[in-house]
């Protein structure tokens, strides 16, 4: 029986949410017997996704920006008997927007996912719009409800997934806080610094890499750790009590997921789907002001080891109920027919 082909398809320079949730998708669809491969719209240097995907097998190749070559590319596999033209999956606006374009002058089954609950400013909005409003042209996936919202056409809201893993990874007591994230104005890595400030006998450690790197490495105070960008966190992860999410917009953070599988307790902005996820004071925490994410810290350090426990326990479970890879690539897969 020949194998459901399809290409995952996005435009990136990095690792980011995106590309974990590429990566976890690839690995997924192969293990439910899919064809997988993943393309880039062109290459800006050597990426992270390339050593991950050749470990389970997947190559990643590139189109070099070219729509052409892009056709070329999704017609390579059609020599096999009895295969079929690939599902093009398209992450990311700029992707999206190439993907419907094929859609429209050939014809292609075209499955777009939206990731990004920033609506942005400037060119960047413009584009979102028009992602948005293309929409009718592809079916569509959306991470959140608040995304979904936005969607012309026709959408389904399938949250974000991960692999669960055996053991959980929180150990407690550590007085150590985290931020996996671009260090860009959306994602507010500066409200982690003034937190930081405002809790100097706790160590503030930070994952990622941006344009507000070098600000925020001046304004930082002593016992904030910059890691720079880490391309996987599973080693990390046992070094924190608790995850925070200070952003001004998300979707549902691949962070959050990662985070709580592993039973580190997440504190966030009521944004997007973590209201969803998160139930405050039972498996993680709310809080909207920088007033809040200080109270709700101090009240976690007053809580006792098994209350901890006990929270860190419910995250998980909460992850693996409702968040697992068998529920949502079932779901996906479903839009490759």
């Amino acid at each position: 029986m020949t194998k459901k082909a399809v290409v995952l398809f996005l435009d990136s320079r990095g690792m980011g949410g995106i590309e974990t949730h590429v990566r976890n998708l690839a690995a997924a669809l192969c293990r439910n017997n899919f064809e997988v491969r993943v393309l880039l719209w062109r290459r800006y240097g050597k990426h992270p996704l390339e050593a991950e995907l050749g470990g389970m097998g997947i190559t990643l190749e590139s189109c070099d920006g070219r729509i052409g070559k892009l056709l070329q590319q999704l017609k390579s596999g059609e020599h096999t008997p009895g295969a079929k033209t690939p599902v093009l999956h398209s992450h990311g606006y700029k992707a999206n927007l190439i993907g419907r374009f094929l859609r429209l002058i050939r014809g292609i089954h075209v499955v777009s996912t939206y990731h990004n609950g920033d609506l942005g400013s400037g060119r960047l909005r413009l584009y979102t719009a028009l992602d948005c409003m293309s929409g009718i042209l592809s079916r569509n996936i959306a991470v959140s409800a608040e995304i979904q919202a936005r969607i012309w056409g026709t959408k389904k809201h399938i949250p974000n997934f991960v692999t669960v893993p055996e053991r959980s990874a929180w150990q407690g007591m550590k007085r150590s806080i985290g931020f996996v994230g671009r260090l860009e104005p959306v994602k507010r890595p500066d409200r982690f610094i003034q937190l930081a400030r405002q809790l100097p006998n706790w160590t503030f450690h930070l994952f990622g890499d941006g344009g507000m790197r070098a600000e925020l490495s001046a304004e930082a105070a002593p016992n904030v750790v910059f890691w720079g960008q880490v391309n996987a966190m599973d080693a990390h992860w046992q070094r924190l009590d608790l995850l925070v999410i200070c952003s001004d917009a998300e979707g549902l953070p691949l962070a959050a997921l990662e985070s709580m599988s592993v039973g580190v307790p997440v504190v966030a902005r009521p944004l997007g789907d973590l209201p969803v996820l998160i139930e405050h004071g039972v498996n993680g925490y709310l809080a909207d002001s920088l007033a809040d994410f200080e109270s709700v810290i101090q009240q976690w350090q007053r809580l006792s080891l098994s209350a901890k426990t006990q929270i860190s326990r419910r995250a998980i479970s909460r992850v693996r109920e409702h968040y697992s890879e068998q529920t949502c690539v079932e779901q996906i897969s479903a839009l490759y027919a």
